[in-house]
């Protein structure tokens, strides 16, 4: 898992701190590095925009939800694929 993420997050909530996890992880499979990091330092794969709705009369305030949303597998080969996708959502 810490291959994929070479940046975890920071004290400022950035993804900037390099993965210490990773050298380790690429030379020795087993190794007990794999379970140090948590899920916390990794980030969520979806990316959020707000904005405003002006239909006729009545303003909206909404947000544009987009990215990896999930994982599918293909029967034939077993290989697995990242699923993209987006939703909109009324702001709080």
């Amino acid at each position: 898992m810490n291959v994929f993420f070479p940046y975890l997050r920071d004290i400022q909530g950035n993804y900037t701190e390099i993965n210490p996890y990773v050298d380790a992880a690429i030379k020795n499979w087993d190794s007990p590095y794999l379970a140090e990091s948590t899920m916390d330092c990794f980030p969520v794969g979806l990316s959020q925009v707000p904005f405003v709705w002006k239909y006729y009369q009545e303003i909206f305030n909404l947000n544009f939800i987009g990215g990896f949303v999930g994982v599918s597998q293909e029967r034939n080969n077993l290989a697995l694929q990242a699923e993209i996708g987006w939703a909109i959502t009324q702001s709080d």
